[in-house]
């Protein structure tokens, strides 16, 4: 299942993005922009090893779609279309907004080993979702979960 973004920041320039959340790991080749290493600013709590893992697993995924905006302003105005298989979602915002939905799903289909817990939400992705609808979905994710375990088991 792919969901793609398009971002129409002026009359001719559209960037458009896929990610599919089903599909294998997003390869990465060649070289990568030095805020993409894991030792460079590492979370508290990755259990990944700098000396087996040179690159942050969620840095790379983000890493294209960065560099692809290093010239956008955070509160410029876009037109932001995100088809999904059932839905179609369209808003006018400004970029932060736009681009925070994106690097989230981007990151919840990462190979990180922390954020990966959140990629059933992929599935199920709410573009531009406040904290509570978030909150609450992430609430949904967990409890659904622990009936399984407890059920399970």
């Amino acid at each position: 299942m792919e969901i793609v973004y398009r971002f129409r920041l002026s009359e001719d320039a559209e960037f458009v993005w896929g990610v599919d959340v089903e599909g294998p790991p997003r390869e990465h080749t060649g070289e990568h922009a030095d805020w993409t290493r894991l030792g460079n600013n590492q979370c508290k709590n990755c259990p990944l090893d700098s000396a087996e893992h040179e690159y942050c697993p969620a840095a790379l995924d983000n890493e294209g779609v960065a560099e692809a905006f290093v010239d956008t302003v955070s509160y410029d105005r876009v037109d932001v279309r995100v088809e999904t298989e059932n839905r179609i979602y369209e808003k006018n915002c400004d970029f932060q907004e736009a681009i925070r939905s994106l690097f989230g799903l981007l990151m919840s289909t990462s190979e990180c080993p922390v954020l990966v817990r959140l990629k059933p939400m992929a599935h199920s992705h709410l573009p531009f979702s406040t904290l509570q609808e978030t909150i609450q979905r992430m609430a949904g994710l967990y409890l659904i979960k622990a009936a399984g375990a407890a059920s399970a088991g």
